[in-house]
């Protein structure tokens, strides 16, 4: 049986096996040989992970929603419109699953959803070569547009 201390030096060594050690310990209920520390920390880090995926679904949604502004989807050619469009959707879904399976990342919307936006701002604009200022700083969006997947900001033909 592992002690603390070859716990800890097992997360260090081999994390794969730590974890599966960890859960073992965990469902046996061997309280005193976790490694509270870095179990602490993991934890900690797959918080922070699911509000930095809120942030990257954001961001994604944003960068092709700021394309479907006219006149800039008028320099796609089709074939990119439909990719645009589909990585929109795509990015809507993983949202919606994120949020259905974290509700309490709602917490964070605001202030990721802000960043996000400006972030996008910045990513579009460098690529197509325009001024930053091409887009509003306030978001051209709201939350119920960025979830609606009907929602695109322009008519295409």
């Amino acid at each position: 049986m592992p002690t603390q201390v070859d716990m800890k030096a097992l997360y260090e060594q081999d994390f794969y096996q730590w974890l599966l050690a960890t859960t073992n310990l965990l469902k046996s209920r061997q309280l005193t040989m976790i490694d509270w520390d870095n179990l602490i920390e993991e934890i900690d880090g797959l918080a922070r992970e699911e509000v930095g995926q809120l942030y990257e679904h954001l961001e994604e949604i944003f960068h092709h929603l700021l394309i479907f502004q006219k006149p800039l989807i008028s320099l796609e050619d089709r074939d990119n419109v439909e990719s645009h469009r589909s990585k929109l959707s795509f990015g809507r879904i993983q949202l919606k699953i994120l949020l259905e399976s974290s509700p309490s990342l709602e917490e964070f919307w605001d202030e990721q959803f802000e960043q996000a936006y400006q972030d996008s701002r910045e990513v579009v604009s460098v690529y197509y070569g325009l001024p930053k200022d091409t887009f509003p700083e306030d978001p051209l969006f709201t939350k119920e547009q960025v979830l609606d997947f009907g929602y695109l900001p322009c008519q295409l033909p």
